[in-house]
């Protein structure tokens, strides 16, 4: 996903500690969004919005970690492979 983003390399470098505090807190109002859907409150423009704050977040984190963008899709592919097994897994035994 080509987010679009530029210089987040200065944010990374230059927010310090004050930068990570905010990483933590974006991942927990996406999280406050989702779980008041659950509750049968969404709004769709709140869950976008605080979706964009932690994609990125998590670029701002691939860069802080040093992560190259072929790391993370070969563990994409790794992590997305298993779940589909287990969900072929699951269906088996739905079907047993």
């Amino acid at each position: 996903m080509n987010l679009n983003l530029y210089d987040q390399e200065k944010f990374v470098k230059e927010g310090g500690r004050t930068q990570e505090v905010v990483w933590v807190e974006e991942l927990g109002e996406l999280q406050h969004e989702i779980t008041k859907s659950l509750r049968g409150m969404l709004s769709k423009t709140h869950i976008v919005e605080e979706f964009a704050d932690v994609l990125i977040c998590l670029e701002q984190l691939r860069i802080k970690y040093n992560i190259s963008e072929e790391q993370l899709q070969k563990w994409i592919d790794v992590k997305h492979n298993r779940n589909c097994k287990r969900l072929e897994q699951e269906e088996v035994k739905e079907d047993v």
